[in-house]
């Protein structure tokens, strides 16, 4: 999270450490199935962006401050704001958007929420890589050769891209490298970084898409 202010950032930081000092995690309002690849289904739970704005509405106007969202090539871009007119940036990555509006739509969703609880430090997602990681082509027998001692390692971006999307699909970095048959994040083979991308993208993109099925089903 980078300051991008005219003048120092003092007044902002100071509010932003009382309402994270009140801050906590909201309650996970929200679970749905995903249907896996190989068959069978699980379950995640997760705080909706409207739950989560409710959340963290009354600590941050108290303290001055709010935020604004907007997406640039790749990246959810929060906007922490404070009345003095000072603000701080935060960017995740975020894959790109499907054709369909309403799959668009859903990512869009789910990128803001996961991009806000990124910047203000909280967990709005349930952790359970035990479950997440074995759906949708996470199978530990799906494992590749292993890569030669001296094959090129992923850049430092990269490893900041790979960390970025396990923890928004919840995957821990253990249980990538257990799947993946590195030592860490760090570790992954350049040749190999393509397709870890291709496979946390497909998992986000799938729970984008069970959270906007159980919204329809709700609505009808």
């Amino acid at each position: 999270m980078g300051a991008k202010t005219k003048i120092e950032a003092d007044s902002l930081y100071a509010a932003l450490a009382r309402a994270q000092a009140v801050l906590s995690a909201p309650g996970k309002n929200r679970e749905v199935s995903v249907r896996m690849k190989t068959g069978g289904t699980y379950k995640f739970k997760y705080a909706t962006l409207d739950h989560l704005i409710e959340h963290v509405r009354g600590p941050l106007t108290e303290n001055g401050l709010w935020f604004v969202q907007r997406t640039e090539p790749g990246t959810m871009v929060t906007r922490i704001t404070h009345a003095s007119g000072e603000y701080i940036e935060s960017g995740v990555p975020m894959p790109n958007l499907p054709n369909a509006p309403q799959e668009a739509g859903s990512v869009l969703t789910y990128f803001r929420r996961y991009s806000l609880a990124v910047a203000l430090g909280l967990a709005s997602d349930e952790d359970d890589d035990a479950n997440v990681a074995e759906g949708n082509g996470y199978q530990a027998q799906e494992r590749a050769a292993p890569k030669k001692a001296d094959a090129p390692r992923v850049t430092d971006e990269q490893v900041v891209r790979i960390q970025s999307l396990l923890q928004a699909t919840g995957i821990s970095p253990v249980q990538f490298s257990r799947i993946m048959q590195c030592k860490d994040v760090p570790d992954l083979a350049a040749s190999r970084f393509d397709e870890a991308v291709e496979r946390l993208e497909n998992k986000l993109a799938e729970m984008a898409k069970a959270e906007s099925n159980d919204k329809e089903k709700e609505a009808a």
